[in-house]
């Protein structure tokens, strides 16, 4: 299967299951009876942040999806007191750090 253009082997189909994981987390299972942006909207507690990356992350267009470098730059992740331990998991299995300049 094709790469698509994405970097660091991040496979399109890969992000948009990553989004999708991210809307049920806090969407929960209601927001699969909603389509489109209904059910984005229905994770209101959300920060912007959050629901940006689930809304970049379910994009139609596979070459338009980020990859998850583009997406660990938000400070939703950045921030997240997880965020160390998931740099840490990254560079345990591939040598490497994941590259968070401040652009998005």
């Amino acid at each position: 299967m094709q790469n698509h253009g994405h970097s660091n082997n991040t496979r399109p189909e890969a992000v948009w299951l990553f989004g999708m994981t991210l809307l049920n987390v806090y969407g929960g299972d209601t927001v699969f009876c909603l389509r489109g942006i209904r059910a984005l909207n229905s994770v209101a507690h959300t920060k912007k942040d959050l629901k940006e990356i689930i809304t970049k992350t379910l994009e139609k267009n596979t070459y338009a999806r980020p990859h998850m470098n583009q997406l660990f730059r938000y400070p939703w992740f950045r921030d997240s007191p997880c965020f160390e331990r998931i740099q840490k998991l990254v560079h345990v299995q591939t040598g490497k750090f994941l590259n968070l300049s401040y652009e998005r």
